[in-house]
């Protein structure tokens, strides 16, 4: 009775930190052509935290290793080196269409539980040319706008703007960027959309195969 009640306790203190918020804090770093990921977990409104540092270039490398492992893998295991035709039916065509179009419908949903608590984007942006650094600055403008239009259309703003800035440099040649923004998740939509994924995934491809 006591190892019940015990274990009903956990399971229910389990559902409850899978319930909790988890806010992320990302901040991306880039000065002096050297640049510096970060991204912090803050668990129990700050209690705990995890903190992870990554270099961009590192995990650029990394994906083109495993990218070459994968060819080489391939390779290998062709059969005499000759490469069997990929036919597609259209029956098949219109089963991977309904499943993008259910995956994006599920993914969605998970979209609009994220809320974003704080967004901050400064670049500082110098060109050879001034009149080329002046274009660029108008275009950053509206690739920042927009961006943002997408974030308000498909997730939760706890905020009414953003910290965006953009300083041109008519002197130098300069490419510097300052960015950082908080959002917060719970886990357990977090694993129901991942499961709910992989369950369409698996199941249209044992129709279609």
């Amino acid at each position: 009775m006591i190892f019940l009640t015990l274990a009903a306790a956990l399971f229910c203190l389990f559902a409850i930190l899978l319930w909790l918020p988890v806010k992320f804090d990302v901040c991306y770093l880039r000065k002096e052509g050297k640049s510096e990921l970060k991204i912090k977990a803050l668990v129990l409104a700050g209690a705990s935290s995890i903190q992870v540092r990554l270099s961009p270039f590192n995990i650029l490398k990394f994906c083109l290793i495993l990218k070459s492992k994968i060819s080489v893998y391939k390779a290998d295991s062709d059969d005499g080196g000759k490469k069997l035709p990929f036919r597609i039916n259209l029956r098949q065509l219109i089963k991977a269409v309904q499943l993008l179009s259910r995956i994006v419908k599920i993914n969605r949903r998970f979209c609009k539980t994220i809320r974003f608590q704080r967004l901050k984007w400064a670049t500082e942006l110098g060109l050879e040319d001034p009149a080329v650094t002046a274009a660029a600055y108008g275009f950053l403008w509206s690739v920042k706008s927009q961006i943002f239009n997408v974030l308000t259309n498909n997730f939760q703003i706890d905020f009414q703007r953003p910290e965006f800035s953009i300083k041109p440099n008519f002197l130098e040649k300069k490419s510097n960027t300052d960015f950082q923004c908080l959002f917060s998740v719970r886990p357990v939509v977090l694993f129901l959309t991942l499961t709910k994924n992989i369950y369409l995934i698996i199941r249209t491809w044992e129709k279609i195969k």
